[in-house]
């Protein structure tokens, strides 16, 4: 939405615009702006916050980040504790002995984040957290449980499947649902061992398509991180899946070459879980 303003002296202006704030807006709190503009700093109630951006004579309210308490992504039967640093402080709420959320409300310069990750998230889900609130991301939901499959929910269904999280969290707040969340999945370790060689193409495509299609529309191209283990006899499907990724909409996030001078510095000796170092690396590779 464009507010036009008239070529008047800055107090006459600033004044103009605080009335029109004034009636869209009424919980605004107003800030001094670059070359004299006004800028919106927050808005203390609703489902939005406003900024202002100087375009001269025209100042643009630009979509907005959510309010800092909406949650959305815990889900409403789990307790979440306090974790994180001072000043840094996020949520962890365990849902069950294998299934894990991370939530920080706080809106961040980087924008809303969503990470749907296995057991290489849930090991990591404290340190993610962390460096995603380091990097200035916020809102910030990050949903890990372990073997947790794209499509199909663990034989105990003590797991959902990503499809089931990625609709959830979705559903949950209107935040999640903006076209400008940055979506990241983490997932595929546990899937590619449900096929063989023969039926991988398609098989690979359909599970990577289907969890495109739920995230839905957005203005940022959503990121996979792409596999590699250690696993004998996988790496064949691994690589079918990872070049899957942009014919069906996903941006690769590269462990797979990040990991290829040293794998065994990187993923731990099951074959499958990064180490100390995978860890830290994996994590420079989704922060960035």
């Amino acid at each position: 939405m464009n507010i036009e303003l008239p070529r008047l002296n800055f107090w006459a202006r600033a004044a103009g615009l605080i009335g029109v704030l004034a009636v869209l807006l009424p919980s605004a709190v107003i800030a001094g702006g670059p070359a004299g503009d006004p800028a919106i700093a927050s808005v203390a109630a609703g489902a939005t916050a406003v900024g202002a951006a100087d375009r001269g004579s025209r100042s643009q309210l630009e979509q907005p980040p959510p309010p800092p308490t909406y949650a959305g992504c815990l889900q409403p039967r789990v307790a979440a504790v306090a974790a994180g640093a001072p000043g840094r402080e996020w949520q962890l709420a365990t849902v069950n002995g294998k299934w894990r959320i991370g939530f920080r409300g706080q809106a961040g310069p980087a924008g809303a984040i969503v990470v749907v990750g296995d057991s290489l998230t849930y090991l990591s889900i404290a340190d993610t957290m962390s460096a995603l609130v380091q990097a200035g991301y916020g809102p910030i939901c990050v949903d890990a449980g372990y073997g947790r499959y794209v499509a199909v929910g663990t034989g105990t269904s003590s797991v959902s499947s990503g499809l089931d999280v990625i609709v959830r969290v979705r559903a949950s707040a209107p935040v999640w649902q903006m076209d400008t969340v940055r979506w990241v999945v983490a997932l595929g370790t546990n899937d590619v061992g449900r096929t063989n060689a023969g039926r991988a193409d398609w098989w690979c495509a359909q599970q990577i398509a289907a969890a495109r299609w739920a995230i839905g529309a957005t203005r940022l191209p959503p990121e996979w991180i792409n596999l590699r283990t250690r696993r004998v006899g996988s790496q064949y499907v691994e690589n079918v899946w990872n070049e899957a990724l942009p014919a069906n909409g996903f941006t690769p996030i590269d462990w797979s070459a990040a990991v290829a001078p040293a794998p065994a510095l990187f993923i731990s000796d099951d074959l499958v879980h990064p180490t100390v170092w995978g860890t830290a690396l994996r994590l420079q590779l989704l922060t960035a």
